[in-house]
């Protein structure tokens, strides 16, 4: 509460110290404050007015570095840790689902291929039957 009534007091002054000038300029006369404050107290008006905004970029900066900067440098590191474990799952599960789809597309080749296999077999033996019962073929007689 005490900081916010010496903001207010320092902005009060600025706005006086402008009066003042905004005055002086007007009347042509030397005394630059229309509320009499003598020279040192315009001094003193003058410092704080001056040292106001150097303060409040010194506060700002402080705040930065000393709230703001590490309160964001934590939220992100708990971000991508949670990004690294979603992406670590991700990876588990479509590995998981690779290997589960890949294994399912070798049994039905092993199958298919033991399928071809003894179709293959079949057409050879039925070959071979029908080779025994024909005649063997008859050798062309030469001719001299």
């Amino acid at each position: 509460m005490n900081s916010a009534r010496f903001l207010v007091v320092v902005i009060l002054g600025m706005a006086v110290e402008a009066v003042g000038a905004v005055f002086a300029q007007a009347t042509g006369t030397g005394n630059t404050s229309p509320l009499g404050l003598s020279s040192n107290e315009q001094l003193l008006l003058s410092l704080a007015t001056s040292l106001t905004p150097t303060g409040f970029l010194t506060w700002y900066c402080w705040y930065t570095t000393a709230k703001t900067i590490p309160r964001l440098q934590t939220k992100f590191g708990e971000e991508a840790a949670a990004v690294r474990i979603a992406h670590d799952v991700m990876v588990e599960r479509q590995c998981k689902d690779f290997h589960e789809t890949l294994s399912a597309v070798m049994a039905q080749y092993k199958s298919d291929t033991a399928e071809h296999r003894a179709a293959i077999e079949r057409m050879s033996e039925m070959v071979m039957t029908v080779a025994r019962h024909c005649p063997a073929p008859k050798e062309k007689e030469k001719v001299a």
